[in-house]
């Protein structure tokens, strides 16, 4: 399969909020996870945040990719800072919060 048409296909599931397909998908290849890509040329969990996803794809995301969390996107924002602008539920926003606790523990 081409990576590039794969890559793609996630961030156009994220995006037309087909959340099982997005699953499948990633359980397929978790590498997917540290892909740029959609419109926005972000990461997918950010692609993710800006859609209002469930928790549960939020946290495979995060277990994916652990880095994304403290990962900017082109405009230097967090993917936290991407969860309050997008009015993300207080659930993600904290799953976000907690996963970048969680990071950053682990370089200091």
């Amino acid at each position: 399969m081409d990576s590039a048409l794969t890559v793609s296909s996630l961030h156009a599931l994220i995006q037309a909020k087909k959340w099982k397909d997005v699953e499948d998908l990633l359980s397929k290849d978790q590498s997917l996870a540290f892909e740029i890509g959609s419109s926005f040329q972000t990461l997918p969990l950010v692609t993710a945040l800006m859609n209002s996803p469930p928790l549960w794809l939020v946290e495979s995301l995060i277990e994916a990719n652990p880095a994304a969390v403290g990962s900017k996107n082109e405009l230097g924002l967090l993917p936290i800072r991407v969860a309050i602008r997008s009015k993300c539920s207080t659930d993600l926003s904290g799953e976000i919060g907690t996963a970048g606790t969680h990071c950053i523990s682990h370089v200091f």
